[in-house]
């Protein structure tokens, strides 16, 4: 019972990390706590937390200091690059909030490019940086250049 208690105990405090990071403005959670609570995850009970790095693709840009993140791995969302970049707007016809939660990458490249058309610094461009994704207790998380995790559905 105790051992039982104790995986689900692991498992919640990365579910509660990632949530209370998504739900706090301004705020991820931090890659160590994340992978380190993970790997508590795995030595209680192999297997309770899942995890990959892998190598993909991510459009990355700023303007300003609104610097966003935006992996290519289908999910179609952005994410501010730092917290301090979180609650950061790109002021384009439309303005574009970046939430710890992630934004539309669309929304991110037509307001980006938007600012770039009227005169203004919006660049952006993809490379290949190391992602890890995981899951454990029902929650996926996402984590991009050993930096911030995100949760992600």
């Amino acid at each position: 019972m105790h051992k039982h208690f104790s995986v689900g105990l692991a498992a919640f405090v990365v579910a509660i990390a990632l949530a209370s990071a998504a739900s706090t403005p301004g705020t991820a959670a931090p890659y160590e706590a994340t992978i380190k609570a993970c790997d508590n995850d795995n030595q209680r009970k192999p297997g309770s937390c899942k995890k990959d790095e892998k190598q993909m693709g991510v459009l990355h840009g700023c303007a300003g200091d609104a610097c966003f993140v935006c992996p290519t791995d289908g999910r179609r969302k952005c994410y501010p690059a730092s917290d301090s970049a979180t609650g950061h707007v790109l002021r384009a016809n439309l303005p574009v909030p970046l939430a710890a939660d992630g934004v539309n990458v669309e929304a991110v490249v037509k307001g980006c490019d938007y600012i770039h058309e009227h005169g203004q610094a919006c660049d952006y461009k993809i490379d290949t940086l190391a992602v890890t994704e995981g899951s454990t207790g029902g929650s996926s998380f996402q984590c991009i250049n050993k930096k911030e995790c995100h949760k992600v559905k």
